[in-house]
């Protein structure tokens, strides 16, 4: 499955970069807060 893998290089990896677009909207912020909350639990 694709998430696996996504799980396993975000494991593998010494750092994560996450980026948004230039003059993120809020909802951009909040998807970027969320997936830096979901990597730190369970990355």
């Amino acid at each position: 499955m694709i998430l696996d893998h996504i799980k396993e290089e975000i494991e593998k990896a010494e750092t994560v970069v996450i980026l948004t677009h230039e003059s993120p909207d809020g909802d951009a912020v909040r998807k970027l807060t969320c997936n830096v909350s979901c990597i730190k639990r369970y990355g």
